[in-house]
């Protein structure tokens, strides 16, 4: 039952029926605290619980844009934001306006953290 709900999910989630996938996740959820080895699945439910958390995390209004994506992989060198802004031929004030919307949008308030939460939402 809980392999057929899994399997269910994303295809709902596909046909933009997300009610019905978070409903079917649920299910699925509940038929595997009562199973006593789940085995893969207990990965598979896990696999397609994440994938809701990012939606939550960054909406449309979220995402990050082109160059903020770029400050971000350049955030994972060594460069402080005013070499940063040497590499993009910005001001060291465009850097950091870019490095605070990143921040604001991945909810996080440090470099480390930043890195961490996008390496979470597979942005990098």
């Amino acid at each position: 039952m809980a392999h057929a709900l899994l399997g269910q999910a994303p295809v709902l989630r596909a046909l933009g029926e997300h009610k019905a996938a978070t409903a079917a996740i649920a299910n699925a959820r509940s038929v595997l605290e009562h199973c006593p080895d789940p085995g893969i699945l207990a990965d598979t439910l896990s696999a397609l619980e994440r994938p809701a958390q990012i939606r939550r995390a960054l909406s449309e209004d979220d995402e990050l844009t082109p160059r903020e994506l770029g400050v971000l992989k350049l955030l994972r060198s060594d460069l402080s934001e005013r070499d940063i802004g040497r590499e993009l031929y910005v001001s060291h004030y465009t850097v950091h306006s870019h490095v605070r919307s990143i921040y604001r949008k991945l909810a996080v308030r440090s470099r480390a953290d930043a890195l961490e939460r996008s390496r979470e939402l597979g942005i990098l």
